[in-house]
């Protein structure tokens, strides 16, 4: 019964003796490996296996090895043909046949060895290749990218678990969605697309998908390799003035801002007027009204942005530098900051200001640069907590701007959040801090136009504060008037170079209370939005598409099929995965029959939930904080088996012609445009569930 055993065990064994080392007995396994007959084998001693370098081996055979019985080499045998094979060997004494004799058990790694031999030539490949080498799984995390990926997009460290799609134009990732992500598909594709590079360049390029599959077949991680195309090099370039009369000139813009605008100042009017109305607002109705007057105020902020943007961005530049004092530019910084510092809840603190400080500069500009730095500020600073400004005279030409969130010195997080600004993708940005991508452009090409650069203010090797460098008088020669987005080079200083500060601070000083808090004001006129208006009315200088478009799309998406019944609302649960609170309130308001509501800011916070129930339907913002989007999200779930026949809805804050049937497409069950109202979701789940 043990021959029977011997011979059928399926690897390679053979027993020889101890002393003399003549090979005993040995299966038919073996003798295949090793290419001889049975009786052939038994006329060889151990010795005749191996190669002439491994065969002192067999003459010092530790103690320890023998008990543990574990597989040890790799060690180099020789075939009856001559072939060198490597083998790893357990030993084990025995006693066959009353002589003391050791069994091998034989496992050949010649192929293990091999693949590991390739792996390092992949490997090298891998890291060392012209192109972008980026590995992700099935639903587009990138869990993989090779040093090229760095070097060409800009990035110092690729955040793991970050969706391949967040690197793609933001007009091209549903293409890209269901080109190479799409579930099921296994074919190598071939696609152009633009990726974009760390200050949101695009850049086109070809991209490879090699999708990567399992034993089964499967499809569970993607290989995707990027060639960035050359631009085509013309001899020469053609300059085109663009008329004011053209579709989208200056013209077109004033009115169209105008006519956004109108209506807003009538909205905005008639909610003061309610508001005024009531008396004494209850709990929720006072919620109501902060609400209304932090959008209102949100509103205006993006508006007056977004026309410095496209007044930048057209390269309408026009500067008028004048003396002035830095501490009478204080008080606009501060409406300018003010609810910001009050819904971050953090303060703005003045520490030590010259006040022999006088500037030559354009004040508004300085001003827009100041407010931005410093809302970006108090929104990445921790809540409850304070930010200290100052400013003096740095050198014979300059002057800075310190910031720090601590008495004594700026805190390593805050530092580094900072840094962040300047370093990471605006989109990552925007999910993470809630930056305004229109503020991050207007941030650095304002800091191009007044010559100034950002660094970190180091004292005795330690970095006390986070410093805005601007020159002290205006040099003209030093501004482009012409330059435009586009094209500006950065001209954000290296913070990895930062320097000892040079001068002593200026001797005359002022020292305003340190204690001192900027309070945020809540009373918002409505005449401010008249103002604002104007403002943008003269700025504004770009190009605008797509307005008609999506309203159109926006009308379209509220049309009700009254053809169905009304779903039995008190029968069905929701989760909705939204970062906007005001816009969860709302939905609550809205939909307050739902059996039950669950909300989450992230999918990250919404997984937890979806594990630990069932919901009838699921609605998912487009645009997320965290690393997922609403795309993302949706692959995630769908993967989960008790959502793979669960509706799904996409929301957006606004609809472009043609984006409901590219969400449709992704794999969303229905499409509705914000705001999200109770018609139009029961119009669609009527739809859906019937």
């Amino acid at each position: 019964m043990l021959d029977e055993i011997f011979q059928n065990i399926p690897f390679p064994i053979y027993i020889y003796d101890a002393d003399n080392l003549k090979l005993l007995e040995v299966n038919d396994t073996a003798a295949k490996l090793y290419g001889y007959s049975r009786e052939d084998f038994l006329q060889m001693d151990i010795t005749e296996l191996y190669s002439p370098e491994d065969i002192q081996t067999l003459l010092v055979l530790p103690n320890d090895e023998l008990k543990k019985g574990v597989f040890t080499g790799p060690w180099r045998q020789m075939k009856q043909s001559g072939e060198t094979i490597l083998v790893e060997v357990n030993r084990t004494v025995i006693s066959f046949r009353n002589t003391k004799a050791i069994l091998n058990v034989i496992k050949e790694v010649s192929g293990e060895y091999q693949i590991h031999r390739k792996m390092q030539i992949y490997k090298a490949s891998w890291e060392y290749a012209s192109d972008i080498m980026i590995y992700t799984d099935r639903e587009g995390f990138i869990k993989n990218a090779n040093k090229h990926f760095s070097k060409v997009l800009g990035f110092a460290e690729l955040e793991r678990n970050l969706s391949f799609l967040n690197f793609i134009a933001d007009d091209e990732r549903q293409k890209i969605s269901e080109e190479i992500f799409k579930p099921g598909k296994k074919q190598t594709v071939e696609i152009e697309s633009s990726l974009k590079d760390i200050d949101s360049k695009l850049i086109k390029s070809k991209i490879i998908s090699a999708p990567i599959q399992n034993y089964d077949g499967e499809v569970f991680g993607y290989n995707l390799v990027i060639k960035p195309i050359p631009a085509e090099v013309k001899s020469k370039v053609e300059k085109i003035e663009k008329d004011d009369s053209s579709e989208f000139g200056p013209a077109f813009l004033s009115s169209l801002f105008h006519e956004i605008l109108t209506p807003l100042n009538v909205i905005i009017g008639f909610n003061h007027e309610l508001i005024d109305s009531i008396e004494n607002p209850s709990e929720e109705q006072a919620e109501s009204i902060e609400l209304i007057k932090q959008n209102q105020n949100s509103l205006l902020e993006v508006m007056n942005t977004s026309a410095e943007y496209v007044s930048l961005l057209q390269g309408n530049i026009q500067l008028k530098p004048q003396n002035i004092a830095f501490v009478d530019l204080l008080n606009e910084i501060e409406k300018n900051t003010e609810q910001t510092s009050k819904i971050q809840n953090v303060e703005l603190t003045y520490g030590k200001i010259s006040s022999s400080l006088i500037i030559e500069v354009d004040p508004q500009k300085l001003i827009t640069l100041l407010s931005i730095f410093l809302r970006f500020a108090l929104k990445i600073a921790r809540e409850k907590s304070s930010i200290y400004i100052s400013a003096y005279i740095w050198d014979a030409d300059n002057f800075v701007i310190g910031l720090k969130d601590n008495r004594q010195q700026i805190t390593q997080q805050f530092l580094e959040n900072i840094r962040s600004i300047f370093t990471s993708e605006e989109a990552l940005l925007q999910q993470k801090f809630d930056l305004s991508k229109f503020e991050v452009k207007v941030l650095k090409e304002l800091t191009k136009i007044l010559s100034a650069s950002f660094q970190e203010i180091v004292r005795e090797g330690v970095v006390v504060e986070f410093g805005l460098k601007i020159p002290r008088k205006f040099d003209a020669d030093k501004i482009d008037e012409t330059a435009s987005l586009a094209d500006s080079e950065s001209h954000i200083s290296d913070l990895a170079e930062s320097q000892e500060q040079p001068a002593e601070v200026a001797e005359e000083e002022i020292t305003i209370d340190e204690e001192y808090t900027i309070e945020a004001e809540t009373n918002t006129e409505p005449q401010t939005v008249v103002s604002t208006q104007a403002a943008i009315e003269s700025e504004v200088n770009a190009k605008v598409s797509s307005i008609t478009e999506a309203d159109s799309a926006s009308e379209n998406t509220a049309v009700i099929e009254t053809a169905k019944p009304e779903p039995d609302l008190s029968c069905l649960s929701c989760l909705y995965v939204e970062d906007q609170v005001d816009s969860q309130i709302l939905f609550r308001v809205q939909m307050k029959d739902l059996k039950s509501i669950e909300f989450a800011d992230s999918l990250e916070k919404a997984l937890p939930l979806l594990k630990r129930q069932k919901f009838d339907f699921v609605i998912l913002d487009i645009n997320l904080k965290g690393e997922y989007n609403g795309l993302d999200a949706l692959r995630v779930i769908q993967q989960m088996p008790a959502y793979q026949d669960v509706p799904i809805i996409a929301v957006t804050a606004y609809a472009l012609s043609g984006d409901k049937d590219k969400f449709l497409n992704a794999g969303f069950n229905g499409f509705i445009a914000k705001p999200l109202m109770r018609d139009k979701l029961t119009a669609t789940l009527s739809s859906i569930l019937n």
